[in-house]
C-alpha cells in the first residue's frame, strides 16, 4: 500500500512514531502477555541484515527473470510483444511496481 494516502493522524502513514502509551494501551485492548517479545527485528543491525535478505531475494528474482528473457528470446521493437508486456504490467499492483523498480535498479548497469 502507499503511505501517502493514509491519513497522518494514523500510525501505518510513517508520519508518526507510536509512543509507550499508545503501545501500554494496545497492551491492554488485545491483552498481551507481560512476557511477550515482538518477532520484528528489535536493533538497527537486525533491521540492516532483514533489508539485506530482501535485497538478495530481489536479486535472485533479477535473475530468474533474466534467465526466462535469455529463452523467450524476445522480440523487443515487435509492437506485438510490447502491447502484452505493457498489459501485464498494468495488472500489477502499487507495491508491484515498486519492487519491481527496485530489482531494475539492482541490475541497472547505468543506475546511478
Amino acid at each position: 500500500f502507499d503511505a501517502d494516502i493514509i491519513p497522518p493522524s494514523s500510525i501505518l502513514s510513517k508520519k508518526r512514531q507510536a509512543t509507550r502509551e499508545m503501545i501500554e494501551q494496545l497492551n491492554q485492548r488485545y491483552v498481551l502477555p507481560d512476557d511477550y517479545t515482538p518477532s520484528y527485528p528489535a536493533t538497527q543491525q537486525e533491521q540492516c541484515i532483514l533489508e539485506l535478505l530482501v535485497r538478495f531475494k530481489q536479486i535472485r528474482q533479477a535473475a530468474k527473470c533474466f534467465d526466462y528473457i535469455m529463452k523467450s528470446e524476445p522480440s523487443w521493437g515487435d509492437p506485438g510483444e510490447i502491447a502484452r508486456r505493457s498489459i501485464l504490467v498494468r495488472k500489477l499492483s502499487y507495491s508491484q511496481r515498486n519492487e519491481f523498480n527496485d530489482v531494475f535498479n539492482i541490475v541497472d548497469v547505468y543506475h546511478e
